[in-house]
């Protein structure tokens, strides 16, 4: 590893929260039952260690020269075939605990966007699974991104109702390998 790639001692990270919408209840349910519109979160099970078979948002570390936007698609495309254009990536926040991933102190951007229900994605790089999981029931996630995603959900919310722009849907993201 090079100097470039740290600072200090520190890494830095990327995630990517690929979010669905419910088609016809978004007002409702985030106006009228204040629940979220977003029906499905696209994870990714991890392949390696640390926390092999765990799930965890698509995501993984920015190399030298790499901005947090370009990263964060890569690294979607990497871990679920699943590509965005880095311009259509929403900030979500930084994420800079100290002890949030075991080998050594990550900061962490994380970012998002709207695709369509039904937009395929398939497990690539250290990803041994990637499926599209429902919002409302989700499995035990690693590191911080149950936060991380908490935080992606209730700001989209809060920009939908006001009509400001930010998380918009999205047509359906190309496949890389025609899925």
């Amino acid at each position: 590893m090079t100097e470039t790639e740290r600072v200090g001692n520190i890494r830095c990270t990327a995630d990517t929260i690929a979010l669905t919408r419910h088609p016809r209840l978004r007002a409702l349910l985030s106006r009228v039952v204040g629940r979220t519109p977003y029906r499905h979160v696209l994870l990714s099970q991890r392949d390696r260690p640390p926390y092999e078979s765990t799930w965890a948002i698509p995501g993984g570390h920015v190399d030298p020269g790499e901005t947090g936007t370009r990263a964060s698609a890569r690294e979607l495309l990497e871990e679920t075939d699943v590509v965005v254009s880095p311009a259509d990536l929403v900030f979500v926040g930084i994420f800079d605990e100290p002890d949030r991933y075991p080998r050594g102190q990550h900061i962490g951007a994380a970012f998002a966007f709207i695709v369509p229900d039904g937009t395929p994605a398939t497990a690539g790089d250290d990803a041994r699974t990637a499926q599209w999981r429902p919002v409302d029931s989700l499995p035990p996630l690693t590191f911080d991104h149950a936060e991380i995603l908490s935080k992606a959900v209730g700001p989209a919310i809060r920009r939908l109702r006001r009509g400001a722009p930010g998380l918009r849907h999205h047509p359906a993201p190309r496949c890389r390998t025609g899925c």
